[in-house]
């Protein structure tokens, strides 16, 4: 399993995942923080990634 993590995940959350074997995307390591969530669907897609994402904003629609 792959994920593609989210700017809002801790890297201390990232770290452990690494370190129990799972593939972990960093959008912070790619410089994509900040890109349009379709931009991210697209890109976890196409790592066949599972998206881990954290909301930080109440009023956002996937809240």
């Amino acid at each position: 399993m792959t994920i593609y993590a989210d700017e809002n995940i801790e890297r201390p959350i990232i770290e452990g995942l690494r370190r129990r074997g799972i593939a972990v995307i960093s959008v912070v390591d790619l410089g994509y923080a900040g890109s349009p969530d379709t931009f991210h669907i697209n890109k976890a897609f196409e790592a066949n990634a599972v998206i881990l994402r954290r909301n930080t904003n109440p009023n956002h629609p996937l809240a």
